[in-house]
This record gives structure tokens, sequence and C-alpha cells, in this order.
């Protein structure tokens, strides 16, 4: 893939926006790059990718005016866990091996990485 993950993320939220008609999973399924997000939005005055893996945890990914970092480009990524295989819904999780907080200050590099770590995890015990 060329060029930045930011631009990769515009392209993304391109896509959601313009073409909804293009299957945004086949369009942005770059080899050797993260799996495309759930979806891309717009918040807090800048951007946010959602990421879900087949473990059931993904990733937030974010750059806006409360993220950590967003003052030097930098990206702020959280685990998430959703709240079901056909729920959408999801939450922040403190207990992972990748972090028990957030992760800020992320170049784009440092969040690919993040995102195949999270990918790796064995899925959570569902919770009763």
């Amino acid at each position: 893939m060329s060029g930045t993950f930011s631009d990769w993320l515009l392209r993304a939220a391109q896509v959601r926006t313009s073409a909804p008609e293009i299957d945004a999973a086949a369009a942005f399924h770059f080899e050797g790059e993260p799996s495309p997000p759930l979806y891309t939005s717009q918040v807090n005055g800048g951007r946010q990718a959602v990421y879900r893996f087949p473990n059931g945890l993904g990733a937030s990914v974010v750059q806006h005016s409360f993220s950590y970092g967003q003052e030097q480009g930098l990206w702020e990524l959280a685990v998430i866990r959703f709240d079901g295989e056909a729920s959408d819904k999801w939450h922040i999780t403190y207990d992972t091996p990748v972090t028990d907080d957030v992760l800020g200050r992320l170049s784009e590099e440092d969040v690919v990485a993040a995102l195949a770590a999270i990918e790796k995890l064995p899925a959570p015990e569902a919770t009763p």
C-alpha cells in the first residue's frame, strides 16, 4: 500500500461516505496491512476508525482534539471488546496483554503493530 495510515483512513472514510454501494471490506484489504476498519467516523473534531477481529476484540483508533499525541499528528488506540458476535456495540477493555490503558502518541507503524497484536489475542471468555 502506498501512502500513510492517515491517507488510508481518509480513503476508507471516502468509500463509506461517497460510495456506499462499494463493499468497504473488499475495497480496503491491503496485503500486509491490518484488516479494514468496521467503520470510520468523525469524532471530536478529528477521526476514528473502529476495527473488529474474529476473536471478539478490536480497536478504536483516534486522532482528535482530546487524544494523546494529536498535536504531533500521532494516534491513540484503545483495545475494545464487542458485546456479542452479532453486535456492533463495544466497550473499552483494560485487561489485555496489549495494554491496561489506552496507548497514546502512536506512529502509524505502532498502530499497525498494535492491531496485529490485538488480532492475535485469544478470544475473551464470555460474560454471563
